[in-house]
């Protein structure tokens, strides 16, 4: 009797403290893995909105900037981050 409350003690983790709990993996959003990418120094770069039609009216100066990557808001950085947690 006594090992199945003790059972279902640790089966429903009442009183438990950690012990044989499983770690929660957090789920990569792929929407936002595949529009962001991070630096090494951690800083988090995206493509620029604007370079993929109506390009015959556009300077060719205006395409060359639009090309580059770009740095996100620190602000925004910290949600972005979150959505991908292990790049």
């Amino acid at each position: 009797m006594y090992a199945i409350k003790f059972n279902i003690i640790f089966k429903y983790n009442i009183f438990n403290k950690g012990y044989n709990m499983k770690k929660v993996k957090i789920k990569t959003s792929k929407g936002a893995k595949k529009r962001f990418k991070i630096t090494g120094t951690g800083k988090v770069m995206h493509y620029k909105a604007g370079k993929s039609h109506i390009l015959t009216s556009k300077a060719h100066k205006r395409k060359k900037r639009l090309a580059k990557k770009g740095v996100v808001n620190a602000v925004d950085s910290l949600n972005i981050k979150k959505l991908i947690p292990y790049l």
